[in-house]
């Protein structure tokens, strides 16, 4: 409620300039994650409802995308401190696993669908542009609301918090906070996710915890 009674008092948008610059940012991101390599992290903690784990997941990927086909190699699967790699390699090889993702709100095909206004600074992050989102129109599962901070001279994003604008289906509730602290081939790349989220149906409920940890980014010549 106080996001949004922000949102409506401040109404000064960031500049036509800036959101451009954004949204060249986001397509340089979007270019090497589909086209180049990386290596993934994966923490992911199940939480009993006093937030206590009961049970840790910790999986290594090598990313990579031959003749524009994506490929997940796992290099190793953790679960709770045991080595369950091979087991892990060939359940995930039966599995046919899609994922559908919102695109930023930065993102040129999505800023049509957002308002924007700048919101007051913040201390530890001298320098950069704070900058809140919302949808102009319905809220929906695949639109977000939240903040980021951006650097305005370079047009690059350096954090952002946000959550689905309506919560999709089974889920009572989910959180992200994406840091860009990466330094790729193309310019600053994402570094760290972090998604929270709770929800199920009847009497089965989940609470997790997911990191997402991003390095050594590469694109073919």
């Amino acid at each position: 409620m106080l996001f949004a009674t922000v949102m409506t008092l401040l109404t000064q948008a960031p500049s036509a300039e800036l959101l451009a610059k954004l949204a060249a940012h986001d397509e340089r991101m979007r270019a090497v994650t589909e086209r180049g390599s990386f290596h993934l992290t994966a923490q992911v903690d199940e939480l009993d409802d006093r937030g206590a784990v009961t049970k840790k997941l910790r999986t290594e990927y090598e990313i990579s995308h031959p003749g524009g086909v994506r490929t997940e190699t796992v290099v190793s699967h953790l679960e709770n401190g045991v080595d369950r790699t091979s087991q892990f390699t060939a359940e995930r090889a039966k599995r046919k696993e899609s994922a559908t993702k919102a695109p930023s709100p930065f993102a040129a095909s999505a800023q049509k669908d957002y308002q924007f206004v700048e919101l007051p600074a913040h201390k530890d992050f001298p320098g950069w542009l704070h900058v809140g989102f919302s949808p102009k129109g319905d809220k929906r599962p695949d639109l977000l609301i939240g903040d980021a901070y951006v650097d305005p001279e370079a047009g690059e994003l350096r954090r952002m918090s946000c959550r689905p604008s309506k919560m999709p289906l089974f889920v009572d509730a989910m959180s992200i906070d994406l840091q860009y602290d990466g330094a790729g081939p193309t310019g600053r790349t994402l570094s760290r996710m972090e998604l929270r989220g709770s929800g199920g149906f009847a009497f089965v409920r989940r609470r997790l915890s997911t990191v997402l940890l991003f390095a050594g980014w590469r694109v073919p010549n």
